[in-house]
């Protein structure tokens, strides 16, 4: 659009099948180059059915374009959760998040089932990535996202926190908690609820070894009025984006 949105000119195809970019995470590079973190699911079927029939699993990768949207090129990585050379086993990887970081690398976090989100990096601008590595916080089988602070630098976090037993209980997205990293995502701080059914602010994530599947169940307000005064509240608080 030149005309702030008035008007628009004909779309261009990214790529003719299907794949999924979630909301707010396309990035302008401070090269110029337009970059889109992308998923999907590996699957039987075809088109947006894939997600819901026979538990296919998830993988992540980026597009990008270096002409302002012209024209667009996918990364050569594409990215699932790979334990002991997949010796452990491989998971989901999906509904990545990125962000460019103060010395031109990108991180990228992805959403997994394994009760943290996992992260990989780019050093090329997204065209390779990193095979994807646990985080330190805790998380429920649900999106992140990822922001740089306008002034400080610092990365700006906001996701589902929560306990192994309240993603298997129907609490795994009441708690949507946001945190602070000024080393580039390798720690995080200052964490802080902007929505919660209790006020617990930081939740330890589980052990990263043996790694266990956490299946997310039907969401629910607790019963246990102790140790959840906020409720009856929301528990479904998700699915996050910034604005600065």
């Amino acid at each position: 659009s030149d005309d702030e949105g008035k008007t628009w000119s004909e779309g261009v195809a990214v790529d003719p099948h299907f794949a999924v970019s979630r909301n707010n995470t396309a990035r302008v590079l401070k090269s110029g180059r337009v970059i889109i973190p992308t998923f999907k699911w590996i699957s039987a079927y075809a088109g947006g059915i894939s997600e819901a029939a026979g538990r296919g699993m998830s993988y992540s990768w980026t597009y990008f374009s270096d002409d302002e949207g012209r024209n667009w090129k996918s990364s050569h990585s594409e990215l699932v959760v790979s334990i002991d050379d997949g010796k452990g086993g491989r998971y989901d990887f999906e509904e990545p998040a990125l962000e460019e970081l103060a010395d031109g690398r990108l991180l990228m976090i992805g959403r997994t089932e394994l009760g943290r989100p996992y992260k990989s990096y780019s050093t090329d601008e997204g065209s390779s990535w990193s095979w994807p590595e646990p985080m330190p916080v805790a998380s429920a089988y649900a999106p992140t996202d990822l922001r740089r602070i306008p002034g400080t630098g610092d990365l700006l976090m906001t996701w589902n926190q929560c306990t192994p037993l309240e993603i298997e209980s129907g609490l795994s997205r009441h708690r949507l908690t946001c945190a602070i990293s000024s080393d580039d995502g390798m720690t995080w701080g200052h964490f802080k609820n902007l929505e919660s059914l209790d006020d617990r602010s930081q939740i330890d994530p589980p052990p990263e070894s043996p790694v266990r599947v956490y299946r997310t169940q039907p969401l629910r307000n607790p019963m246990d009025k102790e140790k959840y005064p906020h409720a009856p509240g929301p528990v479904r608080v998700c699915y996050p984006s910034f604005a600065f």
